[in-house]
């Protein structure tokens, strides 16, 4: 629970009513209890709560006050939303708390021109947010830009970097292992990069990305995002990395098409599936395997198989561009399935189809970036709240696309109509001609799709990883990179378990400098798919290992070994895809030193594992020391705390109009009190407090009076 305290100057208004501005997930705000209004003197005020169509206001009688102070609480864990969207609307516990500040903050019926945001935080908290940061302060343009942002407080590390003309700011929950944090810090980066790419442009100045845990019943909190900022919760024990690429690739993709003021917005309900489908498709499939997090179509190969056990041949099996028929609380898990789920594969199957027909020249890449540049504003001038790309349904505005205007796009680039592809599979409910490959894959059924088509189509090449480099290596699998470096260490041939050369040791080759240790590993034939590849290091020549990492095809681990007897493991690892790791030929491996205590002298060990045993290993190797290859690349990060906290609570800024916010927690309640049984039953709501002050002042500066 937040106590909330807003002061601010009536301007001899008889009345000023405050209320919630409605932004994304929940219109009406979170739940206000114990709402009262004082004047300078401390009386109380004559307040008249109302709702009207779903809105509340609160109307306080303000006639000879000089200064109105405004007191409730807000209860900041509501859940809502269908099955497969549940989620806590905002959340505040005892290490952080994270929210829409629209579903937190009163907003007078007043205007301004500038809004200053102080916190008073808990000793080792900080805050994120996406205003500018001045002095102590930080300061909004607008009330729609600040009651549209996302923001958090707690336990956080914050890295900024200018991404593509936009400075990026990632805020990590503090306490993650170094690995995890190293690893979303980058992620986000190049995720923003690429997006970026693909659209054609910039849009923005600024942009946070915040993740933080889950709940903790360990139930996710959502909705959290806007053009200016997004947060996605994070299990460490999971997948983290790849929620977190969901996380902000979905959202940041929807700048460019949905929100306002950047995004490019649909003409009707039937272009849903592009605004969420092909979004799905980019953020779960396409760009991790640009990224190297995949090599495969996992993802989207589950989606099939819920596609022909939930949708072939049910009343939900109807074309993607009338899913929105199922968009309401008893079909919403469907609405989902439908829109964004089968809509990515549909958007999987039209970037195969002009691949194939271009000779990979051409990609639904380029139909982004050519609508944006017909569609998209991004250099808008509106508002933050302006009604986003799925409002305004059947508008007759020209700068809204339609499926028209996408087909025209496709059939440009491709160079043939292909309007039996939106007949057949947007407009029509034909079984998308996808088939499983292997156990973990996806692909097009060529044959099938060129008869319905009646087009002679083949497969083009497999989507690639991005080539990195890092310092003088490029992680590409190959070992040319490594002409001219001796082996640290050598290996027999024939000695490995099984007798089979893919998974036979032959040699590795290390070296380091002052960011990076460069490790790559050759086996005796060309390496086994299965193989993970294992590198303890010992860092200060006692012939102890301080760490272990490890790495397959898909992902990269790392044990922290200090304080361990030599030979055993902690049962947790730390695991990331995000590492640049590649293997192909050879496997390599690049691992930023800022992850492990300053080295003195590194020494590693290796091993292959292959089935679930070690198959082959090495006597240790001592590593070199190589000068003049200090890395420019955008894949280094260090995580330092930049973050901004005052633990002395702000004075009331001197300004004639004046808005204070305080959140509080009800830190005189036993953490294991439960809340009201009302509260409980209603809003599903697990037992809970917050042990935390946080205290947030904001200054209405250059108000007027609202117009009538």
């Amino acid at each position: 629970m937040a106590h909330v305290a807003l002061s601010l100057s009536p301007e001899s208004r008889s009345f000023v009513s405050l209320g919630f501005r409605t932004v994304i997930g929940v219109g009406e705000g979170l739940q206000v209890n114990g709402f009262s209004a004082l004047d300078e003197n401390g009386n109380q005020l004559k307040t008249t709560f109302s709702i009207k169509d779903g809105k509340k206001s609160w109307a306080v009688q303000t006639s000879r006050v000089q200064q109105l102070r405004v007191l409730y609480d807000v209860e900041m864990d509501f859940v809502r939303g269908p099955t497969l969207d549940r989620a806590y609307a905002g959340y505040l516990t005892g290490t952080f708390g994270v929210a829409m500040a629209s579903w937190v903050f009163l907003v007078p019926d007043l205007t301004t021109d500038r809004i200053e945001v102080r916190f008073d935080l808990p000793e080792g908290w900080s805050s994120a947010t996406p205003w500018q940061a001045e002095g102590e302060h930080y300061w909004a343009s607008s009330v729609d830009f600040f009651v549209s942002s996302v923001f958090a407080v707690g336990r956080l590390e914050q890295q900024s970097r200018v991404v593509a003309g936009t400075n990026v700011t990632v805020a990590v929950f503090s306490d993650w292992p170094q690995l995890l944090k190293w690893s979303l810090a980058e992620y986000s980066f190049q995720a923003y990069d690429m997006l970026t790419e693909l659209f054609g442009k910039p849009i923005q100045d600024r942009y946070l990305s915040i993740y933080t845990p889950t709940a903790d019943d360990g139930g996710d909190i959502g909705w959290l995002e806007w053009t200016q900022a997004q947060a996605c919760t994070i299990d460490p024990h999971g997948n983290a990395v790849f929620g977190a690429l969901q996380g902000i690739l979905h959202r940041a993709f929807h700048n460019w098409n949905a929100f306002p003021p950047y995004g490019m917005s649909q003409k009707s309900d039937e272009e849903s599936w592009f605004r969420e489908g092909v979004n799905r498709y980019y953020d779960d499939d396409k760009i991790p395997i640009e990224l190297g997090i995949f090599q495969r179509h996992w993802v989207l190969r589950y989606r099939f198989e819920d596609y022909l056990n939930l949708i072939v041949g049910t009343k939900y099996d109807v074309p993607v561009a009338y899913s929105s028929r199922f968009d309401n609380s008893e079909d919403a898990d469907y609405y989902l399935r439908l829109t964004y789920h089968k809509g990515s594969l549909v958007a999987f199957l039209l970037d195969e189809v002009i691949r194939s027909l271009t000779q990979d020249k051409s990609s639904l890449d380029l139909v982004l970036a050519r609508l944006y540049e017909r569609y998209g504003t991004p250099e808008s001038a509106r508002s933050y709240l302006e009604s986003p790309s799925w409002s305004h349904i059947g508008s007759t505005d020209t700068r809204r696309y339609s499926n028209a205007d996408i087909l025209a796009e496709v059939n440009y680039l491709t160079g043939k109509d292909l309007s039996k592809f939106f007949d057949l599979y947007i407009y029509g409910k034909s079984q998308l001609p996808l088939k499983l490959a292997g156990d973990r894959d996806l692909e097009v059924d060529w044959l099938k799709l060129s008869q319905e088509l009646e087009l002679t189509l083949l497969a083009p090449p497999a989507i690639n990883p991005r080539q990195v480099t890092v310092g003088r290596f490029k992680l590409d699998g190959a070992s040319s990179d490594w002409d001219g470096i001796a082996p640290i260490i050598k290996d027999h041939k024939g000695d490995a378990r099984g007798g089979r050369l893919s998974t036979d040791l032959k040699a590795v080759y290390a070296v380091y400098d002052r960011e990076y240790l460069y490790i790559m590993v050759q086996t005796w034939d060309r390496p086994d798919p299965g193989n993970g590849y294992i590198t303890p290091v010992d860092i200060d020549g006692d012939d102890q290992w301080e760490y272990s990492f490890g790495f397959d095809m898909d992902n990269v681990w790392m044990y922290d070994l200090r304080g361990i007897s030599k030979g055993q493991w902690p049962t947790d690892r730390q695991s990331s895809p995000m590492f640049p790791h590649r293997v192909d030929e050879v496997a390599e491996i690049t691992i930023p030193l800022s992850l492990i205590a300053k080295p003195t002298k590194i020494t590693i060990w290796a091993w292959i594992n292959n089935g679930g045993m070690t198959v082959d290993e090495a006597a240790q190797g001592s590593v070199s020391y190589i000068e003049g290859y200090t890395t420019t690349t955008t894949q280094t990060v260090m995580l330092t705390s930049t973050s901004r906290s005052t633990t002395s609570r702000p004075s009331i800024l001197p300004t004639t109009a004046q808005l204070e916010t305080t959140l509080e927690t009800e830190s005189s309640v036993p953490p294991q009190q439960p809340y009201a049984d009302f509260l409980t039953n209603r809003f599903l709501l697990v037992a809970g407090v917050v042990l935390a002050v946080v205290t947030v002042a904001l200054a209405y500066l250059r108000t007027r009076r609202k117009h009538s």
